[in-house]
């Protein structure tokens, strides 16, 4: 059986090569597993500058790709698979080379419906889902998207949305300030906690999951350290529920945070674009953002791997 796959893919193999013309590339080739993976042109040796090679990677990796090969772009894993390795190479690339090779694959694609089928899902899935830290690069397929004569007007709208949810809030940015109320029942606000690193932990009074990722964090020796010497606050915000209900939950949260709940509830593009519960910021002592919409565990791996600072910078005055 073994043999027979392998020799069906090697069959494939042969028609993509015809399929492309004498003399050309073919669109896909086998990696050393046996799987058909795209076929991405090597960077030229005269090339020797780190970033120059990676402009070339992504501007030069779907050069072999027919998009009118029902074979490939019929194909969820290869699709998917490719797309994800092409996105991993932007942040070794400049800005105006990613952008300028995200408008030339997309126009490529409307070649066929389904290949640009998996351009609209898979960005969309992989950035803001999976690996939302690379979030901002949604942008450039947005773009592409939104200023696409091939797209209908009523397919726009999620990109428009999703380029405003990209854009919000970014890394290295300050954090937009975020009113609630006390567990006392007093109005506080975020920017209350300036001068010391704040985890901010959105969630859902009625999410059992943001009750047990909260528990994870509360078991990372770390976090806790870091709360105790007091360089480090969570602020852990409902976002719906009654007052009751809340304070319910976040009676049963780790020991050491300040609970609050939302002043408005958190389902507008207002303050924080919240895809799903819970959302984490981490946001450091002069109020910019350190990391968007991060999971537990990468949070812990970073504050383990960091330090932080405890009070904000000195303000000069020329």
């Amino acid at each position: 059986m073994r043999y027979s796959i392998h020799t069906s893919v090697l069959l494939l193999l042969l028609l993509l090569t015809q399929a492309c013309g004498s003399g050309t590339k073919p669109s896909a080739v086998l990696d050393d597993e046996g799987n058909l993976t795209l076929n991405v042109p090597s960077v030229p040796d005269r090339l020797s500058d780190s970033l120059e090679r990676a402009n070339y990677r992504v501007s030069h990796y779907w050069d072999y790709m027919d998009f009118e090969l029902d074979s490939l772009t019929s194909s969820r894993s290869f699709m998917e698979q490719s797309i994800k390795d092409y996105i991993r190479l932007f942040p070794m690339a400049d800005s105006t080379v990613v952008k300028a090779s995200v408008d030339g694959v997309v126009a490529r694609a409307e070649a066929d419906t389904l290949a640009y089928s998996f351009f609209l899902n898979v960005p969309e899935r992989y950035l803001l889902e999976e690996d939302p830290s690379m979030q901002e690069y949604y942008v450039y397929f947005a773009d592409a998207f939104i200023s696409s004569k091939f797209l209908a007007d009523e397919y726009k709208e999620r990109p428009r949305f999703l380029r405003q949810v990209s854009l919000m809030n970014r890394v290295g940015t300050p954090t937009t300030d975020l009113p609630y109320m006390t567990a006392a029942g007093d109005s506080a606000r975020l920017s209350d906690l300036r001068g010391t690193p704040v985890i901010l932990y959105m969630y859902n009074s009625g999410c059992s999951m943001c009750l047990t990722e909260a528990e994870y964090l509360g078991q990372s020796s770390v976090l806790t350290d870091l709360i105790s010497e007091g360089r480090l606050a969570v602020l852990a915000v409902s976002r719906t529920g009654d007052r009751d209900t809340w304070l319910s939950v976040a009676h049963r949260m780790p020991g050491g945070w300040i609970h609050g709940s939302a002043v408005n509830e958190l389902t507008s593009l207002d303050l924080y674009a919240v895809l799903h519960v819970p959302t984490i910021y981490l946001i450091d002592a002069y109020g910019n953002v350190v990391l968007k919409d991060v999971d537990t565990t990468d949070l812990i791996l970073w504050l383990d791997e960091h330090e932080l600072p405890a009070v904000p910078r000195p303000i000069h005055i020329n």
